[in-house]
């Protein structure tokens, strides 16, 4: 029994050595999982709290937007209508973490972040928009019912 007692008490300092000699690489898994953790929920959280949502159709919309906007908008195929609902009210992912063990964290991007990459991928159709033209165009995109 005594025995026993002293290979348990030598395991224990084993464990108490080894765990001391890797505290920074326990603290960085540790507030990994606990980032992991934040992260996740808060993405999870943020699909119910969207700043702007997306309707159940968009047909009658970009019929309107059709009529409104020709020179924008005429030529849209549908995968161009895609791409451009999803810049609208889609999530994508932050470029934060140097750590690969914690999820991205994801948010709808800003007004000013959807006209540069419209811009980008439609210079002839948004390329010629001013200031006042892009704050007609949110007012119709956004209150276009």
């Amino acid at each position: 029994m005594l025995s026993k007692v002293r290979v348990f008490i030598v395991f224990l300092a084993v464990v108490t050595v080894l765990l001391y000699f890797n505290k920074n690489f326990l603290n960085s898994r540790l507030g990994s999982l606990t980032g992991f953790s934040k992260d996740f929920f808060s993405n999870f959280t943020s699909e119910f709290k969207l700043e702007r949502s997306r309707p159940l159709s968009t047909l009658e919309r970009e019929e309107k937007l059709k009529q409104f906007l020709p020179n924008v908008f005429g030529d849209f195929s549908e995968d161009d209508w895609n791409d451009f609902w999803k810049l609208i009210y889609g999530t994508f992912p932050e470029q934060n973490s140097a750590n690969k063990l914690l999820p991205k964290k994801y948010r709808q991007l800003t007004l000013e972040e959807i006209e540069e990459r419209l811009i980008d991928y439609y210079p002839d159709n948004f390329g010629r928009l001013g200031p006042e033209h892009w704050d007609y165009f949110w007012r119709g995109i956004l209150k276009l019912k």
